[in-house]
């Protein structure tokens, strides 16, 4: 991606009228590029001063980065972290301009090929010290502090970049990930998911660049989690007994347990660190290396004059007149971003050029009662004023991810055809926000088990499960994992057809390049992977959510329900196992299906093609007759037909079409419009700005 980019010129900054917006930038060449951006070097037109510009590729994400990383960075102030200068909008992603550094320590040494000279560790060390002291001083973790992530200038003065994965410290709002930074680098702590784990990650890290930097090799270097787990503990140290805990938590690796070695290591420090400077080796614990020869009262005198010399920083400030980074609602209105009390305004806009607006979808339909609601959106019952049918119209509570749930929900939607998935007909956006319409279900699984206050007949359960599995084995073969499979999120027609819905925590099975959260579903439905937040979770965890249905319509009682998550991870090994009466399931056959569903390791739960083939369904032939009686039933609910038919409805196909049928200017337009865009308006400008305040003051 980064070699085909051509020579162009981007908008620096863009202020309320563009005519005042004079400084611009070539971009040069690709310096390097990740999972989330690209930093590619440019040149500035009006001072010809050289600069980093990091170009995000998330754009739905840019309230995320700005308070990730851009905010914290705008106010890091320190001779040894990299300095940001300005960010703006282009195309509606974020772009960060950063003072231009020549190289890494991971490309010095990746020349040298081998150990830094004693001199260069001790200088180079001293400065990573002060930066990961100095963030910390301001509640700042890094996360992910590595060779690669620290960069060196043409005098040799080291700072801390890419702050991609860094959080305050005082987290507990929020909860933490193992995959925050590279494992070579990772704490034990952050390893086994101790959630309480803080500042001192970043210290081993720095433990591990020392080693690195020492002897040109990685200190720590397992393949897989459980060698590098081993692999810890023979070269440092057993975990301890918290870390222990939470690595006995993780039911998939706590049976191999009995397999780590559990031996002191070496108390040689040299030999343990493959260090010849017995100093050096001590460093973790204790300082006398910087000490000796007053190294830390000389060096620090050194270093000034170093970064005096290194006129990039000092240049760039003097000469360009960046507009400064403060808050979230000052950032967009420096770019431009249509606010909620702007809509209004924007549509006059688009009318007297011609073109129409945003809502004229939302203007063919009477919004009636509320059906239901969640954290991040409601369904409501509407009527079509066209053709006096109604539907289902499901409205999204947040306007910056309208992308992603284009991508996430609907994309997916529009293309899952088939008798037991929820039918897609169309979306739109109105005042900023993703409206989607959907066929008209009478009520869900759960509405008829409450009803009913008890399991339903076994004709009933038969029927239903054959519908949920066929639905569950259609939407894996097409490499869609639903992930939120539960009696709520399961429809039913007035003829007694089912259909899954709701797949807004759906994702793609060949997830490598995404990372997967444990909170995607609910609990009582949740497979024990996807609750231990096994990375490598896949379709399995919609097996295990079948059997917890297919126990839930039996006996009408959840089959899991612990109130928390370690009394719930508890319930999981006390319940599941052998097979036993723990079902309480008079089905013989019914509770066997169950048990194939229920199966600890992912590997075990058999797919949906092979439960409908099992003996439950087979018997009496039920598999060969239903379908053909389904088929009828369907058939009998004209609604989808129906809406389809009269009401002529845009297809939903890519992105970029519904951008361009809804207005919203894609990311080629940008220079033919010459302004900067967020795709959707801010309607929690209030809210983030309390978020973008109260991160400011605790930095």
């Amino acid at each position: 991606m980064c070699s085909s980019l051509p020579n162009t010129t981007v908008l620096l900054h863009v202020k309320e009228k563009d005519e005042d917006a004079k400084g611009n930038i070539t971009i040069l060449e690709p310096l390097g590029s990740g999972g989330f951006g690209e930093v590619l070097k440019c040149r500035s037109l009006r001072s010809g001063n050289f600069f980093a510009m990091k170009r995000f590729f998330a754009p739905d994400e840019t309230h995320h980065i700005f308070q990730r990383e851009l905010a914290p960075l705008s106010v890091l102030k320190h001779d040894n972290v990299i300095r940001l200068l300005t960010a703006f909008l282009h195309g509606g992603l974020m772009h960060a301009i950063f003072e231009l550094l020549e190289h890494s320590l991971c490309d010095e040494l990746k020349k040298k090929g081998c150990g830094l000279e004693s001199l260069t560790i001790k200088k180079y060390s001293f400065q990573i010290l002060r930066a990961v002291d100095f963030i910390h001083s301001h509640n700042i973790m890094h996360r992910d502090i590595k060779p690669d992530n620290l960069l060196v200038s043409r005098s040799g003065v080291l700072k801390l970049a890419d702050f991609g994965s860094g959080r305050a410290s005082n987290h507990a709002a929020v909860p933490l990930t193992r995959a925050a930074g590279t494992m070579w680098f990772s704490a034990p702590e952050m390893l086994v998911m101790d959630p309480d784990y803080n500042k001192p990650v970043d210290v081993w890290a720095v433990g591990c660049t020392l080693v690195f930097m020492t002897t040109g090799n990685y200190f720590l270097k397992g393949e897989r989690f459980l060698e590098h787990i081993k692999m810890i503990i023979t070269k440092v140290g057993p975990l301890t007994a918290i870390q222990e805990q939470q690595y006995l938590n993780n039911v998939k690796h706590a049976r191999e347990f009995a397999a780590l070695p559990l031996v002191h290591p070496t108390t040689d420090l040299m030999e343990k660190y493959g260090i010849s400077d017995p100093l050096l080796a001590q460093l973790v614990e204790t300082h006398p290396y910087y000490t000796q020869d007053h190294f830390h009262e000389s060096f620090p005198k050194e270093l000034e004059k170093m970064v005096d010399q290194d006129q990039s920083v000092h240049l760039m400030v003097e000469q360009e007149s960046f507009p400064p980074i403060t808050t979230w609602e000052k950032f967009q209105e420096r770019n431009n971003s249509p606010t909620v009390e702007r809509v209004d305004e924007e549509k006059r806009h688009l009318r007297r050029r011609g073109v129409s607006s945003w809502i004229s979808d939302m203007e063919n339909y009477e919004v009636l009662e509320r059906l239901g609601s969640g954290g991040s959106a409601e369904v409501r019952r509407c009527r079509s004023l066209r053709s006096g049918k109604f539907f289902a119209m499901k409205r999204f509570f947040a306007p910056d991810e309208t992308h992603l749930i284009f991508q996430r929900e609907l994309a997916p939607l529009s293309v899952l055809k088939h008798d037991n998935v929820i039918r897609l007909l169309t979306a739109f956006l109105h005042g900023g926000i993703m409206h989607a319409i959907f066929e008209l279900l009478e009520h869900s699984l759960l509405d008829e088990l409450k009803i009913k206050g008890c399991g339903l007949e076994s004709l009933t359960i038969k029927k239903y499960s054959f519908q949920i599995l066929r639905a569950v084995d259609f939407i894996h073969s097409r490499n869609i994992m639903h992930l939120d499979i539960k009696p709520d999120n399961l429809l039913v027609s007035c003829s007694g057809v089912l259909k899954l819905a709701d797949f807004g925590s759906s994702r793609a099975s060949n997830h490598a390049a995404e990372p997967l959260t444990r909170d995607a579903g609910a609990m009582l439905f949740s497979a024990p992977e996807m609750l231990l937040m096994d990375p490598d979770y896949n379709k399995p965890v919609d097996v295990w959510a079948v059997g917890c249905t297919l126990v839930f319509m039996a006996t009408g009682n959840y089959f899991l329900n612990g109130e928390r998550f370690l009394e719930h991870i508890k319930m999981i090994i006390t319940k599941v196992g052998p097979l036993t009466e723990k079902y309480g399931i008079s089905d013989p056959l019914l509770a066997q299906l169950v048990e194939m569903c229920l199966q600890m390791d992912p590997v075990d739960r058999w797919r949906c093609s092979a439960l409908l083939r099992h003996p439950y369904y087979t018997q009496d032939h039920f598999h060969e007759s239903f379908p053909k009686e389904l088929e009828e039933m369907v058939d009998h609910d004209q609604s989808v037909h129906l809406m389809v038919e009269q009401e002529s409805l845009p297809p939903i196909t890519t992105w970029e079409k519904f951008q361009e049928r809804n207005n919203s200017p894609p990311v080629e337009r940008v220079d033919e419009e010459k302004c900067c865009w967020l795709p959707s308006g801010v309607h929690l400008r209030e809210l983030w700005k309390d978020i973008t305040e109260a991160l400011i003051h605790k930095v």
